[in-house]
């Protein structure tokens, strides 16, 4: 059709995604880790800066008004169902577990169960102890030289923890760091280029 005409390879992606997206055929880690991808400039910076503000290892809580749907076709500019254009946006804040359980556990209960899984992890992450059979088998330690945590919660009520490389190197990272000095949310949108 008329987006084969214009660009080809956003043509190619996203002709193909939408089909499997209406077929319903899509992967939520796969969204995720695209949405993940898009925003790692601005998302691992923020992350250094924080936890080194913080002292302690904490994590990042990627929270969006959008469903996870709403992502599947991140290329795209419009919803193909509705016509409508996309106005997915995403909202960082930075929590150690202590904050987490305070504040967010207390406006909402429904993540208690959340807490648990973040302080594991968070415990690992800071000893470097292996999180799990699929970390042994990859023979990565979990630590916070190497990796970050986000955990991300979409609208639809889905939510999913996320152990991520340092993408630029944490060196690069602790570089830009400076940028979000001092800031303990930011938002960004998806769709401004």
């Amino acid at each position: 059709g008329e987006c084969q005409k214009q660009n080809w390879k956003q043509h190619k992606l996203v002709c193909e995604r939408t089909k499997r997206a209406i077929a319903g055929d899509w992967s939520p880690k796969a969204t995720v880790a695209r949405v993940l991808r898009r925003i790692r400039l601005y998302a691992t910076p923020f992350a250094c800066a924080n936890e080194h503000a913080a002292g302690q290892p904490g994590f990042v809580f990627l929270q969006t008004p959008c469903t996870l749907q709403d992502f599947v076709l991140l290329e795209a500019k419009c919803d193909p169902w509705t016509k409508k254009a996309f106005n997915r946006m995403v909202i960082l804040n930075y929590f150690t577990l202590g904050d987490f359980k305070e504040s967010v556990c207390e406006a909402d209960a429904s993540l208690l169960p959340v807490a648990d899984a973040l302080s594991s992890a968070l415990t690992q992450r800071a000893t470097g102890k292996q999180k799990d059979e699929a970390d042994k088998a990859e023979g990565t330690p979990f630590n916070t030289e190497a990796h970050w945590l986000c955990l991300c919660k979409f609208r639809c009520g889905k939510l999913m923890l996320v152990r991520l490389p340092w993408v630029p190197d944490k060196a690069i990272c602790r570089s830009l760091a400076s940028d979000y000095a001092g800031k303990d949310c930011i938002q960004l949108n998806l769709e401004e280029e």
